[in-house]
């Protein structure tokens, strides 16, 4: 399932994936893949190493959580046509039949390649209320139907993360 997380510049985007990323550890005993820091979680590196390595069958990711912070910085829908895109975009392809779960965020949807945009099957919305509390809304993008809608209190996530961490687009 891929799953994307929509939101302006410092709504809480980053906090939510990390929740569902806690979530898939803790609930379901997922391997987690991050392209951010992920603290006091086990987690491993994800870049495009790491995807070029999966497509050459030298790794197995099956059964993994995947978190793509600011997934525009990998997958530039201005930049569809670049290796790194076609790579990342085929893992992305393989990510049912291999039972992963993919988090991304971005600040807008259209800043990311149009293939991870048509292989969202639920779109988040976040909107910060206070400064631990967020408004989180989902909905499923081929039926429609809303599948999340509550407040997230994010005191038990934000020690998880480092909100002022710099992704590394390698």
């Amino acid at each position: 399932m891929i799953v994307g997380i929509e939101a302006p510049m410092s709504a809480g985007k980053t906090l939510v994936m990390t929740y569902f990323l806690i979530s898939e550890y803790c609930d379901l005993r997922k391997r987690l893949l991050t392209n951010y820091n992920l603290l006091r979680l086990p987690s491993e590196r994800f870049d495009v190493s790491t995807v070029e390595a999966y497509l050459e069958r030298k790794i197995s990711l099956k059964g993994r959580a995947v978190g793509l912070d600011e997934a525009h910085l990998m997958l530039d829908s201005r930049l569809s046509m670049t290796r790194r895109n076609r790579i990342v975009s085929y893992f992305l392809t393989q990510t049912s039949k291999n039972d992963i779960n993919l988090y991304y965020t971005t600040q807008d949807l259209g800043m990311v390649d149009v293939r991870l945009r048509r292989q969202t099957a639920i779109g988040v919305t976040v909107e910060q209320l206070n400064d631990t509390h967020f408004r989180v809304t989902g909905a499923n993008r081929f039926t429609g139907k809303k599948v999340i809608d509550g407040v997230l209190d994010g005191s038990a996530v934000f020690p998880h993360f480092d909100t002022h961490e710099v992704i590394d687009v390698g």
